[in-house]
């Protein structure tokens, strides 16, 4: 970008042209490594989801890209652009609820106190503007649904630059966009152990690692007790969506985390596990199975553990080796919804 700017500036034409050019290899899907899969997975650092940081951050730059050079003499013209188009709804609309992204996917960002969970829907409005025209009423109406819906903030404005608060405002008014109304979907995210299960008024995230995802990541001071949060950790987000972003991760019990079997200690370890069966299986991306070989770095602990998704429910299964004990979650979600 710096590149870019520095050429458009100097009015150097082949500079802009070395930067365009420079970008092309950020397009197609990526087989091992960091980048987007075909899944809809995004890894950075080798092996942790990371949709919510790095990613956001690079369809956030793609935008900025696109707002200089579109419609110039120098238009990004590359043959795998297009998968930009699939990564809004493939890699990005599952993992956001009520205008936020889901903490599961942001690495060792969920640590910080400013980190900007809504910084994906910003962006998201920003491509509408360059989108063909059927994805950009789509995503003008996912984006509508998200802000409308967001009852975490006061101000849905918060936070914004001038560019984006037009571009709300503009949303907001036009009464042609209808709202999307709520997701119903099974995704799962295989490449980087990551489950979505959404229905009307709750969706249900499920953070597992293997022999590719890391546990956790902890770097530069940050995230430093997210030992269990690879460990099946699960996310119910419901009208109480902002419940993981509101103080929950200086104050929960860092060794208790929601869905996950504990042996009460600190793990010394931040890497993958070696155990290869950990993923899932879908049936028209409505209703889906998942499972975990639970094995943990730095600790004794191993186990099975199982989630079957269904349209109005939800049934954990665990058995825990070292702590011999079998336990069995049936989690009933008819009555949840966004009021209650």
């Amino acid at each position: 970008m710096a590149y870019l700017l520095r050429g458009v500036l100097g009015k150097d034409e082949p500079s802009i042209v070395k930067a365009r050019n420079a970008i092309s290899s950020a397009f197609p899907y990526v087989t091992s490594g960091d980048g987007f899969y075909a899944d809809g997975s995004f890894i950075q650092h080798d092996n942790i989801a990371y949709t919510g940081s790095y990613g956001s951050v690079l369809l956030g730059d793609i935008a900025k890209l696109l707002t200089i050079l579109d419609k110039s003499p120098w238009p990004i013209e590359v043959a795998d652009f297009g998968n930009v188009w699939k990564w809004v709804t493939d890699s990005f609309e599952p993992l956001i609820y009520d205008g936020n992204i889901m903490e599961m996917v942001s690495g060792r960002a969920i640590s910080r106190y400013n980190n900007n969970t809504r910084g994906a829907v910003w962006t998201i409005l920003r491509l509408a503007q360059f989108a063909p025209s059927e994805q950009a009423n789509y995503y003008k109406s996912m984006v509508k649904e998200w802000v409308i819906s967001d009852t975490s903030t006061t101000n849905p404005y918060a936070g914004m630059q001038i560019r984006d608060i037009v571009n709300f405002k503009q949303l907001l008014g036009d009464s042609s966009i209808k709202l999307r109304g709520d997701l119903v979907t099974h995704h799962q995210f295989s490449v980087m152990d990551r489950i979505v299960h959404s229905r009307p008024g709750y969706t249900l995230g499920i953070s597992m690692s293997s022999s590719r995802i890391a546990n956790y990541e902890e770097m530069n001071g940050e995230h430093t007790k997210g030992w269990y949060t690879g460990d099946g950790m699960t996310y119910l987000y419901n009208s109480d969506s902002d419940q993981f972003r509101n103080a929950f991760w200086p104050t929960v019990d860092p060794y208790r985390m929601p869905g996950t079997t504990s042996d009460g200690l600190k793990r010394t370890a931040i890497k993958t596990t070696g155990k290869n069966w950990v993923g899932g299986s879908s049936m028209d991306n409505q209703f889906g199975i998942a499972g975990m070989d639970l094995a943990p770095p730095g600790s004794k602990l191993t186990g099975k553990k199982s989630w079957f998704m269904f349209d109005d429910e939800i049934v954990a299964l665990g058995l825990a080796s070292q702590l011999q004990m079998h336990v069995a979650m049936d989690v009933r979600l008819r009555q949840l919804s966004r009021t209650g």
